[in-house]
């Protein structure tokens, strides 16, 4: 990503989990930052939320810093400056002598006349847009989760409710929660499984999708304690449900997710459980017998899966027809659709 001559640049961080981190200080940045904020971090350049790095060494510094003003002088016409002249605005040293604070005080009112406020905005903005785009195509086949057993179906609208999920999760911002509900033996858990494997199979935005079976003997520790063996969290040391909440909170925040809760009875406090309800990053599907869990739970869109009636080769020898057929409730639709 970036430029090729910034392609080293990206030298100086290491991949931490789903994150990288400033190989000179340490410093972890959030979400999928782009080669300006990573130079800006290198450069000691303050401001978009950056960190900057006190342990660079002073030839990175500069051709960060360097970089970055070629790149606002592409974007923006600026007064010239020498080749020969070289800014070093940011020292977090203690013990400078007046006249070196007084210089660097200078130098740094002097870049920031260079790149400007709405520049290195603009700079910031555009590069992550870009660079960010560009890198949905990584993590696409970062998608982790665990393919599961199902059965080969038949049935278009059985189809059809597959892709209408798929696309909730994948496209529809206003759909952070699909609701399956049904009478035992329908096919919600066969749906969701579907789901599941269709996520893995195909390009999505999430890294990963998590499968729990809740059960009707569920607790939120017990979930709790599932879904941090999933994260690699260890909360065995743990008894404080808010504490717990906490710790698998800032685990998953960051994260882009399918959580799907197979075989609810109940409705379940996500906040209580430490669950992030972000419309974009966390998305949630769940199986249950009862569309007011569906409702409880805010889902936008709940499906019904019905089983089709068995054709009559198959009542011959005694053999369930296995299909399924089913229909589509919104949630603000108010009455149950009724299975024929």
């Amino acid at each position: 990503m970036g430029r090729p001559k910034d392609q080293k640049f990206w030298e100086y961080v290491e991949g931490i989990g789903n994150h990288l981190k400033c190989k000179f200080c340490g410093n972890v940045f959030k979400g999928s930052p782009s080669i300006s904020r990573i130079k800006s971090h290198l450069a000691g350049i303050p401001g978009q939320g950056i960190q900057i790095c006190n342990r660079v060494p002073d030839d990175v510094k500069e051709a960060a810093l360097e970089a970055i003003q070629g790149a606002n002088k592409r974007r923006k016409t600026m007064r010239s400056s020498s080749n020969n002249e070289v800014y070093n605005p940011i020292s977090r040293q203690q013990n400078h002598e007046v006249e070196d604070e007084e210089r660097m005080q200078m130098e740094v009112q002097d870049i920031e006349q260079q790149v400007g406020e709405a520049g290195t905005s603009f700079l910031f903005e555009m590069e992550d847009n870009v660079e960010n785009h560009v890198g949905q195509s990584v993590q696409f086949v970062e998608t982790k989760g665990e393919k599961l057993l199902t059965t080969k179906l038949k049935g278009a609208e059985f189809e059809a409710h597959i892709k209408e999920i798929y696309s909730c999760l994948r496209d529809d911002d206003n759909v952070s929660k699909v609701g399956i509900y049904g009478l035992g033996g329908v096919g919600k858990t066969e749906l969701a499984k579907h789901v599941n494997n269709e996520l893995l199979r195909t390009p999505s935005p999430f890294h990963h999708v998590y499968w729990v079976t809740v059960s009707p003997d569920f607790s939120i520790h017990k979930l709790q304690d599932t879904i941090a063996r999933m994260v690699n969290l260890d909360l065995s040391s743990v008894d404080d449900k808010h504490i717990r909440a906490a710790r698998l909170f800032e685990v998953l925040k960051d994260k882009n997710f399918v959580l799907i809760l197979d075989d609810m009875w109940n409705y379940v406090p996500l906040e209580m459980v430490g669950i992030p309800d972000n419309m974009k990053r966390c998305k949630l599907v769940l199986t249950t017998r009862s569309l007011n869990v569906c409702r409880k739970m805010d889902c936008q869109k709940n499906i019904k899966p019905r089983r089709a009636a068995p054709s009559p080769a198959s009542r011959a020898r005694g053999v369930p027809r296995v299909s399924c057929q089913g229909s589509t409730v919104d949630a603000s639709q108010t009455s149950v659709p009724s299975s024929h």
